[in-house]
């Protein structure tokens, strides 16, 4: 049981890091625009939204 429970944090881990990969680009570009071109700003934006959304199934 254990193991498969490791196997499939291993998964979703994988999942969001894809996801974070294939998306990062889009969100920092659209948070640049919400933020007026500031990109420390939008950093911020963009790391907090990942934050959250990671967050989401750890809470069930």
């Amino acid at each position: 049981m254990e193991s498969s429970v490791r196997t499939a944090e291993r998964r979703s881990l994988a999942a969001c890091t894809e996801l974070h990969r294939s998306h990062h680009p889009g969100l920092l570009r659209y948070a640049g625009i919400l933020t007026g071109g500031d990109h420390w700003r939008a950093e911020d934006l963009v790391a907090e939204a990942r934050l959250r959304v990671w967050r989401r199934p750890a809470a069930g």
